[in-house]
């Protein structure tokens, strides 16, 4: 052991005294763990953590404070040396500066503290030290739980360029709903990744972070769509009228979640300048757009809807004519006796001559609840007539289904359950009891049509609309709807 004795320190040469710190550990003894720690105050670094690695291997319970100290140290890989070693060595004494490791500032020194510590089987004492410890392992979601105490220890993942799950950080933090996040989250919007920079712009919608307005207005034009979703969703929540030109021009935009986003977003905004670029999409091809319209002419209540949406009543999907009918209600509960009404009897009376029943008959329930609520001199003529004969159509097959001869009975069964008139209901049920086998069979039958059908075309309620039926006790026709 002649190599202890040498006076290794004076050597110039790093090479040589890591040389005799390697051999030191190598040999293990105590004389050799004395060598070590003196190595700790090498003035090479390379010597320094040789020391340090050294100093774990064989397990020095007595390099313990020394290198805790050393975690102070402004060299990040001499501190990621220090947390390792203090995990090998595995005494209770280095869970106190492991503990304090977690809020180091380079994300591998926090990471190899928290592995460390899992060895060590530490428990945290507070809700600071749970969350630093929780994050440092990267589970953010667990984080999140520890509520405020976690927005210190994210923010510091989020700022560290090294972090690999950034958009984990950001979905964390976005939970957390603290304001204090949002100028952190604003910077992220820059980040290459596309993914992150979405999920940093739903995180400031949600926080309603007005600083963010501009940084989000410029992703609007971001090369991915997803990003640009997620910036449009976040805008219509700030609900800034200056964002309402560009969003208007992505109505225009190739992607058709992009374009729906920005209906919505029009429409959580609310205002009414906006309608007119609304109303056109009620003819858009995809149900989903003409379905967002909807909603957001619902939302801004503009009194100038009410015609496109009364001929959205007579829409092939039974899902539009639904919210049409319920955007209605919402904006005019007595919308069947403005102006707007007779200007849609056009396009209702059009119609009429579907060859959809579904929608034939839509068009008749509408026309006729709109001529009931309006002066009589202000409906056409030809509509009058139009809804006479088929009112009358309607009434005859009612007769019929009283009368003795069960075929005509059964034949007026089928022939009312294609009519789809939620009229007819009353009638129909009463001859659920009917004496005849076939007439019930038919009676059923009309029934299910006129509550259920095909999942665009026929709803399961009301023709027109799809909404519950109405009670069995109807009268017979001729009807004044009101």
């Amino acid at each position: 052991m002649s190599w202890l004795s040498l006076n290794w320190t004076k050597s110039d040469k790093p090479e040589a005294r890591r040389q005799m710190v390697e051999n030191a550990v190598a040999d293990g003894s105590d004389q050799a763990a004395k060598v070590l720690l003196a190595a700790l105050g090498d003035r090479d670094a390379g010597v320094k953590l040789t020391a340090i690695e050294g100093l774990g291997k064989i397990k020095c319970k007595e390099a313990v404070p020394q290198l805790g100290s050393l975690l102070k140290d402004t060299d990040a890989e001499t501190r990621k040396a220090v947390v390792s070693a203090l995990g090998k060595i595995a005494d209770p004494a280095c869970k106190a500066f492991l503990a304090d490791a977690l809020g180091d500032a380079h994300l591998e020194v926090r990471r190899i503290a928290a592995r460390s510590l899992d060895l060590l089987r530490w428990v945290p004492a507070t809700p600071q030290q749970r969350a630093r410890w929780r994050v440092a392992k990267g589970d953010y979601a667990a984080a999140v739980a520890d509520k405020e105490a976690a927005l210190e220890p994210l923010l510091m993942e989020l700022a560290d360029d090294q972090c690999r799950n950034r958009r984990g950080v950001v979905l964390a933090i976005a939970k957390l709903q603290d304001a204090r996040a949002g100028n952190a989250l604003t910077g992220v919007l820059a980040d290459p990744n596309p993914l992150v920079r979405a999920a940093a712009a739903d995180a400031l919608g949600d926080l309603g972070h007005e600083g963010a307005f501009e940084p989000l207005m410029g992703l609007l034009s971001d090369g991915e769509a997803q990003t640009r979703v997620a910036a449009v969703r976040a805008l219509g929540k700030l609900k800034n009228p200056a964002a309402i030109e560009k969003l208007v021009h992505l109505l225009q935009d190739k992607s058709q979640e992009v374009k729906k986003a920005a209906i919505v977003a029009l429409g959580q905004i609310g205002e009414p300048s906006s309608v007119r670029h609304l109303l056109p999409l009620m003819k858009d091809p995809a149900l989903e757009v003409r379905q967002s319209a909807i909603e957001a002419l619902m939302r801004i209540g503009a009194p100038e809807s009410i015609e496109t949406l009364i001929e959205a009543l007579v829409d092939a999907s039974k899902g539009i004519r639904q919210a049409a009918l319920e955007a209605l209600e919402k904006i005019n509960p007595g919308w069947e006796s403005a102006e707007a009404a007779l200007r849609a009897m056009a396009v209702l009376q059009t119609a009429m001559s579907s060859r959809d029943y579904w929608i034939r008959y839509a068009a008749a329930d509408i026309l006729n609840r709109i001529i009931h609520r309006q002066p009589p001199e202000a409906i056409p003529a030809e509509i009058t007539a139009l809804l006479a004969n088929h009112n009358a159509a309607v009434a005859a097959l009612l007769e019929s289904l009283e009368d003795r001869d069960s075929e005509i009975r059964q034949a007026a069964a089928e022939a009312l359950g294609r009519m789809a008139d939620s009229r007819t209901i009353g009638p129909l049920t009463s001859r659920l009891n009917d004496e005849d086998p076939w007439v019930r069979r038919s009676v059923r039958r009309a029934l299910e049509t006129l509550g259920s059908g095909s999942e665009t075309l026929a709803p399961r309620g009301h023709p027109s609309t799809g909404a519950p039926m109405k009670s069995p006790s109807q009268p017979k026709l001729p009807l004044k709807l009101s």
